[in-house]
């Protein structure tokens, strides 16, 4: 079993699917069939089968898909290492980002990285921030970049530090706030328990939703309908069309601002790696000119 067997094992274990896998390999699904056969010949065990949900895996096959995600672990290691040894900051560094920070800030810091260094390749991975702690764990990416506060006790740096505002079409009585209709933003468990400890420190009884969404984009542009207000990261407003909207920074009952921070995570090993270390630094150095920690220019208003 080589790479191109582990990679295709892996992929398909994720995707559940040979059309899909076909698609994202390049390769025909009579190829992909041909080589699963080969790999069972190989260990002699039946690897994947079919229901309605699409291709599953048998116990065996699990099994084996562990040991291919190891080789492939292996061999981005070992290629990290050898490109390492030049005196040139080349090679791939591979990143996982949450969604909103890889939708909203991320294409300029990639941007500046890339023009210093123009011979790293970035394989980026984006979702939730759960995800980009596991495969940070797992050794899939070098660093990870994600929201809220979770247990890390490796390499970390504070990036981003950001409010979270309540935003409306009209102004806000804060004091009938239950009343009035909320769009809902589904999002990760913390950052929904940082609104929910804010919204029990105010109010008693739970808030009139109308409606629920699980993209930031849906509940801004839902709440700029008038439909009804919405609570959401300060990321998601930096753009000049919400200086018509009524903005109100969420504050705790002793008058602070409520912040989510923004951490980037990464194993103190791979600092061995001059594209990481180079990475770090890069990020480092945009914190300290305040490229990333700056507040974005919005029309706040007071809130209770």
């Amino acid at each position: 079993m080589n790479i191109k067997d582990c990679t295709l094992l892996v992929t398909l274990f994720n995707e559940k699917s040979l059309t899909k896998v076909a698609d994202k390999l390049f390769i025909s699904q009579p190829a992909i069939s041909y080589r699963l056969r080969q790999i069972e010949e190989q260990f002699d065990v039946k690897i994947v089968g079919r229901n309605n949900k699409g291709v599953i895996f048998t116990p065996e096959g699990e099994h084996i898909v562990k040991f291919a995600q190891r080789v492939l672990n292996d061999y981005s290691t070992t290629r990290d290492y050898v490109l390492n040894l030049s005196n040139e900051i080349r090679g791939v560094l591979r990143l996982a980002v949450t969604s909103n920070f890889a939708h909203y800030v991320m294409p300029k810091i990639l941007q500046r990285f890339s023009e210093i260094y123009p011979l790293v390749q970035i394989k980026l991975e984006t979702g939730t921030s759960i995800n980009a702690l596991k495969i940070l764990n797992d050794d899939e990416v070098h660093i990870s970049i994600l929201r809220g506060e979770h247990s890390w006790f490796e390499g970390k740096s504070l990036i981003q530090r950001e409010r979270l505002h309540l935003i409306s079409s009209t102004p806000i009585d804060f004091e009938s706030l239950p009343h009035q209709p909320r769009i809902y933003y589904r999002t990760d468990p913390l950052l929904s328990q940082l609104i929910e400890n804010w919204w029990t420190e105010n109010y008693e009884v739970p808030s009139n939703i109308v409606v629920e969404a699980n993209k930031v984009e849906a509940c801004r542009e839902l709440a700029r309908t008038g439909m009804g207000y919405t609570i959401i990261p300060e990321i998601s407003l930096n753009h000049t069309h919400f200086k018509e909207m009524y903005i109100y920074p969420l504050k705790n009952a002793s008058n602070e601002l409520i912040l989510r921070n923004t951490w980037l995570f990464y194993k103190n090993k791979s600092r061995g790696l001059t594209v990481v270390d180079a990475f770090i630094k890069f990020i480092e150095n945009e914190i300290s000119i305040g490229q990333l920690t700056k507040s974005y220019d919005l029309n706040e208003n007071e809130n209770l």
